[in-house]
């Protein structure tokens, strides 16, 4: 390229693409694990671990991991609620 020509983007034979700005994705969890189900519910991972055993939550094995489903848990909180009362903090 000598002195005089222009980069092809400089020359307006080139559009030069619009740059994108990033945008943050969130995407709600479906599956956790044992800990943090455990971390969720504010109980141990050996009482989720029970609760397993007992069927009382339903759960998977993928790839070696338990994983429990994230609308599973607050239907069982919201099962709760229904059951026993909504408790108030004091």
């Amino acid at each position: 390229m000598n002195r005089e020509s222009k980069p092809l983007h400089m020359s307006g034979q080139v559009p030069v693409p619009a740059v994108a700005k990033p945008v943050e994705v969130r995407m709600k969890l479906l599956l956790v694990e044992v800990p943090e189900a455990a971390r969720m519910l504010g109980v141990s991972t050996k009482t989720i671990r029970r609760m397993i055993a007992a069927d009382e939550f339903p759960s998977v094995l993928l790839g070696g991991r338990r994983l429990l489903g994230v609308e599973d848990l607050a239907a069982w909180v919201a099962e709760l609620k229904r059951e026993y009362g909504a408790v108030k903090e004091k």
